[in-house]
């Protein structure tokens, strides 16, 4: 007959205390697991404002505001730099490189101001025939809430032409913004574009910013 060998009612101590950290840290990641899964779920359904780039400087004043909307939205600010490509060249692909750099100084600055708000970045390239063929591709192939677009003389925004036509053709809310002029005396710091290393103009805008592909 082969003996009985009694089982403790109580663990040792040496035992216990591995399995309850086992245990605590599959909760751990559990629990990570789904927070991540539900932070993905809301980003999915949240609120996109676009932020058109036309020309070669940036409106700081545009940039401020679709980071101060985004925050009271919650919301996701798409900042789109808007590329002009001669009919010599295919839309879609690799934009001239005269109006790729500028294009991605630009994009870069308008990221880095964003993200130093803390709000949620998801840049554009946006090809065009003209700077308003690549609004409408903007606005036609990317899903949004709002559009902001600054107003300016030169390059510094939207002629008042330009503005009309998007109000007359594109639906949806439209934010224009003209900055103000500084006060007499006032001079307003010039922005610092970062520099495009050598990696970064081999590979092109098309391997870092998606491009969108104009329709024929």
């Amino acid at each position: 007959m082969t003996p009985t060998v009694p089982v403790p009612a109580v663990l040792p101590l040496a035992d216990v205390i591995p399995i309850a950290a086992a245990l605590a840290l599959g909760l751990i990641a559990g629990a990570a697991t789904v927070l991540a899964a539900r932070r993905r779920a809301r980003r999915r359904g949240r609120s996109r404002i676009l932020l058109a780039l036309p020309g070669a400087t940036l409106s700081c004043a545009a940039v401020d505001a679709a980071a101060r909307l985004a925050h009271a939205d919650d919301a996701t600010v798409v900042p789109a730099a808007l590329v002009v490509t001669p009919y010599a060249l295919p839309l879609g692909g690799a934009a001239a490189p005269e109006a790729a750099e500028p294009a991605l100084q630009l994009l870069d600055a308008a990221e880095a101001r964003l993200h130093r708000t803390g709000v949620d970045v998801d840049p554009r390239l946006v090809q065009g025939r003209t700077v308003r063929h690549a609004l409408r591709q903007l606005t036609t192939d990317e899903p949004f809430d709002r559009l902001i677009v600054p107003a300016g003389d030169g390059d510094r925004g939207l002629s008042a032409q330009d503005v009309a036509w998007l109000l007359a053709h594109i639906p949806g809310e439209v934010v224009v913004l003209r900055a103000g002029e500084p006060a007499a005396g006032e001079e307003r710091p010039p922005l610092a574009l970062p520099p495009l290393t050598a990696g970064r103009r081999a590979r092109g805008p098309a391997a870092r910013r998606r491009v969108a592909a104009p329709r024929a």
